[in-house]
């Protein structure tokens, strides 16, 4: 009743014959019990840039009494599936290999839903504006990408595990009014003067959305904040430049 595959394969000097396969690989890679238990389905099955290593890997593990590794191998209509190979080899009287006895498991939405995270983590890190991840309790830093490193001079190191608020807010500051604004409306949008590390003050575009749990309960909080310090800056010297120009006319 598993949803993995057991196999067991009888050694012969460096080649492996299946002798025992269940029934469960049709389920998982579209083939039959016979179709399956031939070395040479196996071995045209692997993923190109998988072979080599798992072929490498195989062989040394007569040595070292198993493995487990991660491969990819081509499911019946065309499609490859990652699995979980767990295996160890068994010995004879004598101490020689005799068999290898393993399963293979389906980790596919695994490695899917690991490479969507890898992705998403890249994007952020990438991102020119500073995005920040805080618990929402302890009001920990929990995310600290390379923006945020860039805008207020801490490194990621420094700032995850930090309480933010010690990190970039004023000393005197309406943190708690913008808590009960970001509770009550699950959100703040708009300009935040924030502190740098070299105790420069840096005024932020912040975008702050409050990430709730399933029940409701508020867990963290993320903010993305665009530094519009010398965008600022400039408007205020083109509005001083303005009003000059009235005064001369």
């Amino acid at each position: 009743h598993t949803p993995a595959v057991l196999y067991v394969l009888r050694i012969e000097g460096q080649n492996v014959v299946p002798i025992l396969v269940s029934e469960n690989v049709e389920r998982l890679l579209g083939v039959t019990v016979a179709e399956a238990a031939r070395t040479q389905w196996w071995l045209a099955s692997l993923h190109p840039d998988d072979r080599d290593r798992v072929l490498g890997v195989l062989i040394e593990a007569f040595k070292t009494g198993g493995y487990s590794m991660e491969y990819r191998i081509r499911h019946k209509n065309g499609h490859y599936h990652w699995v979980q190979d767990n295996n160890r080899v068994v010995r004879d009287a004598a101490g020689e290999p005799h068999q290898v006895v393993g399963v293979w498991t389906d980790i596919t939405e695994r490695r899917r839903t690991e490479e969507q995270l890898r992705e998403q983590a890249d994007i952020i890190e990438r991102a020119q504006d500073a995005i920040i991840m805080r618990d929402f309790f302890s009001d920990r830093v929990t995310v600290w990408n390379s923006g945020a490193e860039h805008l207020y001079g801490w490194s990621a190191k420094e700032a995850i595990g930090s309480v933010l608020a010690e990190l970039i807010l004023p000393k005197e500051n309406n943190h708690d009014a913008l808590l009960e604004q970001l509770v009550s409306n699950g959100g703040f949008f708009g300009e935040v003067t924030h502190c740098a590390k070299d105790g420069r003050e840096v005024l932020v575009d912040a975008r702050v959305t409050l990430i709730r749990n399933e029940d409701g309960s508020p867990r963290s909080v993320l903010a993305i904040n665009t530094d519009v310090t010398e965008q600022k800056k400039l408007k205020s010297q083109l509005l001083r430049a303005q009003r000059l120009e009235s005064i001369g006319t």
